[in-house]
């Protein structure tokens, strides 16, 4: 069904829901580091991107290879990651052609991002 992101996971020192960079010990969080991310506030929270939901977090590169084999061991939750994967691919992607007006896509969450700060602006 596809493949699933796998990232080392460093503590930051900045206030942060997560508190975890996947930059490098100290980093920016995930919040505020992707598009869209859960806790970000960059965008309704209906329409936020659980990251974690999704991705494999490895603590240190010595934990890499024990954490994919019991990924691996573990077909339920492959199957729960890829899915919730495909739940929120089309978020990464720009519509190009003919059906580009059908879906959500990344374009989609950008208008919904700048209506809600739009929105904040006015108050």
């Amino acid at each position: 069904m596809g493949c699933i992101p796998v990232v080392l996971a460093f503590e930051t020192d900045m206030t942060s829901q997560s508190k975890t960079s996947w930059h490098s010990p100290g980093g920016f969080p995930v919040e505020f580091s992707y598009p869209f991310a859960k806790h970000s506030n960059s965008i309704g929270t209906e329409s936020e991107i659980d990251y974690d939901s999704f991705v494999v977090q490895v603590k240190e590169v010595g934990e890499m290879r024990e954490t994919l084999e019991k990924l691996l061991r573990n077909h339920t939750e492959i199957q729960r990651l890829q899915l919730n994967l495909m739940k929120n691919a089309q978020y990464f992607l720009y519509g190009m052609g003919d059906d580009r007006h059908l879906h959500e896509d990344a374009f989609a969450k950008i208008l919904q991002s700048l209506e809600m700060y739009s929105s904040l602006l006015q108050k």
